[in-house]
């Protein structure tokens, strides 16, 4: 198997001849194929689960990332830079994750946002945090989705909720801690719980929710997490004195940071034992009580010296300064004088070599950036050309075969052509034959179809003059009169329908402007009572299915039932239909002069308000009645997308 470095790569893909003159590189030492990288993209023997899994169960049982046999040429470049970064090469481990990304080896997305991950977390070490914030903000919370063990995504949230505490998006990081919260309640794993409760009581108390981050620190305070995790224990004592401390309650504060001490002591541990001192003595100086003070600020500074805190001995020196001064006393201030310059001058130049070795970090990486891009571009043009070249050698070689067989079979395609083209004829004038018979066969199921929906009309025709004589009956009651008289509308509006069918060119379509108005007039007529009717509808196309128009018909029917129904007995009934179309829904407002009711006082018995739910249903459409308060009379609105049954 050949073997290629990474700089004989960009070189050769650098010029056509592949020149190596002034090769310089600084993967000099990393090797890898790139036929195999690209042949092998889409096969999977470590997916990206497995790959994590085995990488983290490495580090946690002898802290070193070993390589597994029988990977693909991916999966071992991934597992060989991330042993690089694990050994602390962070230059050369970013120049592996920028080329992986840069030229898209990654298989899927849940890769490339690992990739970035691992980048991100060789930036921050380096020193670039906002570059890392950077990229961090692409990868989560979308990373977490690709995720399939729990403890993983506990343990990557958890990662990004520290990295936004340390930019100081406190709220964020806030919320990303709930969720590893959430995640360690739901697999009970009791560390990680304890864990995740501390770090959301720092973000609560920094977000001035002191009472919330109190409640926090005071289930950890439990006795029972003490040999769970005996740091955190007693930090929860020093955590819950800063946030008494805050209150201004120093008695409480200085109690909860003694306990944090002892408990401290009781493992041998230094750690925050400076800061605890330091909240401890200015709790006392605020209670008066100096030389309290000056002890435990004076513990905390031997603390800070022996750890080389350098802000945190300034801090601590300045507060002994001030105490000093505050009470004339000259005892040691020459000292805290000449420890505080010392420091401060040891700081600024360290804030100083950090900010320059940072700014050259910086550089270094931008290069590495600037010179994968560039490599991945001039990669892009050496294939596109490869690409283009080996196109035109196919056309060339098509052209060429296609010439020789067309001049050896043109003959036999002649004579096939021929042959074809008189098929072709022969099933022309079967398939115009077979035309005709259809039209013919269309035409009579045309005449058959009108002439049915005309026995339909008549049909109903005759049961409304049947209804008419049950009417005309001298023995009937007005009840029995009136329902009798709703029929024979309702029958109106079905007949009418059926009628505009017979009598339209088409009868899959209804215009149901005309049909509104016809069957308007023959509604007024028929009750014998002066209305005025106004169909206000603009020249649309109202071509409806009778799916929809039959139940539409029938709703306005009922309308202008009610509208009759509820005239005003000395005022000419006055009935508007307004019509308009939004977003591929007919909305249709109905109006009248009466009373604003729609089949009586109550509504719920109303048979038409019934019939009409029912029917708004069936065409899945909506209605409201009275929406508008200040309209003095009958309104109703229906909408609906009524010509989607329409083919």
């Amino acid at each position: 198997m050949k073997f290629i470095k990474i700089f004989y790569i960009l070189l050769l893909i650098s010029s056509p001849l592949g020149l190596l003159a002034n090769a310089e590189s600084s993967i000099t030492s990393f090797e890898f194929n790139v036929e195999k990288l690209n042949e092998e993209k889409n096969i999977i023997h470590y997916d990206l689960n497995q790959i994590i899994d085995t990488l983290q169960r490495c580090i946690n049982s002898n802290n070193k990332i070993c390589i597994p046999k029988n990977l693909t040429e991916y999966e071992r470049l991934l597992f060989t830079a991330r042993r690089i970064q694990h050994n602390d090469s962070q230059f050369v481990a970013i120049e592996i994750f920028n080329y992986l990304l840069e030229f898209k080896w990654y298989r899927n997305k849940g890769e490339e946002l690992y990739l970035k991950l691992l980048l991100a977390n060789s930036l921050d070490y380096i020193g670039a945090s906002y570059l890392a914030s950077e990229y961090m903000e692409e990868i989560f919370p979308e990373f977490i989705n690709y995720l399939e063990s729990s403890k993983h995504k506990r343990f990557y949230i958890n990662h990004y909720a520290s990295r936004l505490f340390g930019i100081e998006k406190i709220e964020e990081s806030y919320k990303a801690y709930k969720i590893v919260y959430d995640l360690s309640l739901e697999s009970k794993d009791s560390n990680f719980i304890y864990k995740a409760r501390n770090n959301m009581a720092l973000t609560l108390g920094m977000l001035s929710r002191i009472e919330s981050a109190k409640k926090l620190m005071r289930i950890n305070q439990n006795l029972r997490y003490k040999t769970l995790n005996p740091i955190i224990f007693a930090f929860s004592f020093g955590n819950y004195g800063t946030l008494m401390k805050t209150e201004e309650k120093y008695d409480s504060a200085i109690y909860y940071g003694m306990k944090e001490v002892f408990f401290l002591n009781e493992i041998n541990s230094k750690l925050g034992l400076g800061n605890t001192y330091q909240m401890i003595g200015e709790c006392y100086e605020k209670l008066n009580q100096r030389d309290s003070a000056v002890k435990y600020l004076n513990n905390a500074l031997s603390v800070r010296l022996e750890d080389r805190y350098f802000e945190g001995i300034i801090a601590t020196s300045r507060d002994l300064i001030e105490l000093h001064l505050t009470n004339n006393e000259n005892t040691d201030v020459n000292f805290l004088f000449k420890l505080f310059d010392a420091y401060n001058d040891s700081l600024t130049k360290r804030y100083h070599d950090n900010q320059y070795e940072d700014e050259i970090q910086i550089y270094n990486y931008l290069e590495i950036l600037d010179e994968a891009q560039i490599s991945k571009q001039k990669y892009d043009e050496l294939i596109t050309k490869n690409k283009e070249l080996n196109y035109s050698l196919l056309g060339f070689a098509i052209l060429v075969i296609s010439l020789i067989v067309f001049i050896i079979y043109r003959r036999t395609y002649r004579v096939k052509l021929i042959r074809a083209n008189e098929e072709l004829q022969t099933k022309n004038e079967e398939l115009e034959k077979s035309y005709k018979k259809i039209s013919v066969s269309n035409l009579r199921n045309e005449t058959l179809l009108k002439e049915l929906h005309h026995r339909v009309k008549n049909n109903l025709q005759i049961v409304s003059s049947l209804f008419n004589l049950q009417i005309n009956d001298p023995s009937i009651d007005e009840g029995a009169k009136e329902v009798f008289e709703i029929a024979k509308d309702r029958i109106l509006s079905i007949s009418m329908l059926h009628k505009k069918l017979y009598l339209a060119d088409s009868l899959s379509k209804i215009n149901f402007k005309e049909y509104l108005e016809e069957f308007g007039e023959h509604f007024i007529l028929n009750h014998n009572k002066e209305v005025e009717l106004q169909v206000n509808i603009e020249n649309l196309e109202l071509n409806y299915h009778i799916d929809a128009a039959l139940p539409l018909g029938l709703i306005f029917n009922e309308l202008f039932t009610n509208s009759l129904k509820h005239a005003k007995p000395k005022e000419k009934l006055k009935l508007c239909i307004d019509h308009k179309l939004e977003e591929n829904q007919d909305i249709f407002i109905y109006k009248d002069n009466g009373t604003s009711s729609l089949g009586g006082s109550e509504l719920t018995e109303s048979t038409g308000l019934v019939l009409i739910d029912l029917l708004a249903k069936q065409i899945e459409s909506s209605y409201s009645t009275n929406p508008d308060k200040n309209y003095e009379g009958f309104y109703f609105i229906i909408q609906g997308n009524f010509r989607k049954n329409i083919n």
